[in-house]
């Protein structure tokens, strides 16, 4: 895997508008935003899950149960899996990206930042809900998802096919 280099790119020296930003400058946006290394150890640790499961269920054998492969943390502690999926270092580059307008980050920030860390959080979701919610608290929340999913005006309905809809009526023209 080859690492990408990404060059400083030049602001360029032009008459603009007080309204326009700075006088005198046209601001060329810098990203700030990287693979963050949580995300980056969690998504290997999924891939590396999913390749030992898949021959243990071809055989019918039981499934270990998917960890972080550095977790250490406590199943009985609510908080404890957190750490885990702390992905402070990209949220802090998302807030660099967009804090000074007069070094802005790129729309690709928004967009890699927010991707990582929904995926983390998702993953820290998931192992909660497998390891550390009581069943009572599993069927209210699975019944609740159950409800909106199943809505006339719900998630799928409204949402989803008529997302799609708009998108095939765009493509058409």
């Amino acid at each position: 895997m080859s690492e990408e280099v990404f060059e400083e790119p030049e602001i360029f020296e032009e008459d603009l508008a007080p309204d326009q930003g700075a006088v005198g400058k046209r601001i060329k946006p810098i990203s700030k935003v990287d693979v963050d290394p949580v995300f980056e150890k969690r998504t290997r640790d999924l891939q590396t899950d999913a390749a030992e499961a898949e021959p243990i269920l071809r055989k019918g054998d039981q499934l270990p149960w998917f960890r972080p492969e550095d977790w250490s943390a406590d199943v009985f502690n609510y908080a404890s899996p957190a750490a885990s999926f702390d992905t402070k270092e990209c949220e802090q580059q998302f807030i660099a990206a967009h804090k000074d307008p007069m070094k802005p980050g790129t729309t690709g920030d928004i967009i890699t930042a927010t991707t990582q860390i929904d995926y983390c959080d998702v993953m820290e979701r998931a192992l909660r809900a497998r390891h550390l919610y009581t069943l009572p608290r599993c069927v209210a929340l699975m019944a609740g998802r159950k409800k909106g999913h199943g809505a006339t005006k719900g998630v799928f309905a409204d949402a989803v096919r008529n997302y799609v809809r708009r998108l095939a009526k765009q493509a058409k023209g």
